[in-house]
């Protein structure tokens, strides 16, 4: 099953939503905002962008299309105030009101008219590591909780049996354990 999130902010026709915080007195529209903040910069229009969520992958991921009227910010260019790894936070909402709907890191920098900005969730730093490691018999949870320092990890007991790990990210290391042993994952 595949959750898409795209949201025009130039163009739409028919907007329903729950009223419950909502001035009664202005229901005859709703203003539509949008709000990005990517390392230092924060972006109050965006011309365009999609949420893509699946149980079958293993991280969400973004894409932002910025105005041209982005194009310095101040005296800078506004490719010169931001970098991949930059974090990132998208909200969302209407008249004011605002749910924050994405947060994770900048992944690619389309340096082209119009600006388009990749994003992944919080496992692009699980992407950027690098593992090799070899174990003589082990079981999940041990190797999760090597790779993804920090983190909680809840998982079923599976003996992995003899497992190595042969110049691979904690990302790919998952995703070989998602393909080989149908075990799927998800950071929250």
């Amino acid at each position: 099953m595949k959750k898409v999130f795209l949201i025009c902010l130039l163009a739409f026709s028919a907007i329903s939503v729950q009223a419950e915080h909502l001035n009664t007195n202005s229901m005859l529209y709703l203003n539509m905002n949008s709000k990005a903040v990517l390392g230092d910069i924060q972006l109050n229009n965006i011309t365009s962008f999609a949420i893509t969520q699946t149980v079958q992958e293993l991280s969400s991921t973004a894409k932002l299309v910025v105005p041209k009227a982005y194009g310095k910010i101040g005296q800078k260019p506004i490719l010169d105030l931001m970098k991949v790894g930059d974090p990132v936070k998208i909200d969302l909402g209407y008249n004011g009101l605002y749910n924050q709907e994405f947060e994770g890191f900048i992944s690619e920098i389309e340096a082209d008219a119009p600006l388009v900005i990749h994003c992944d969730d919080k496992m692009w730093p699980y992407k950027q590591n690098n593992w090799v490691k070899n174990y003589g018999t082990i079981e999940l949870k041990p190797v999760l909780q090597e790779l993804f320092k920090g983190l909680t990890i809840d998982c079923p007991q599976v003996n992995l049996g003899k497992f190595e790990i042969d110049n691979a990210s904690s990302y790919k290391v998952i995703q070989d354990l998602q393909s080989d042993h149908g075990l799927y994952s998800r950071i929250t």
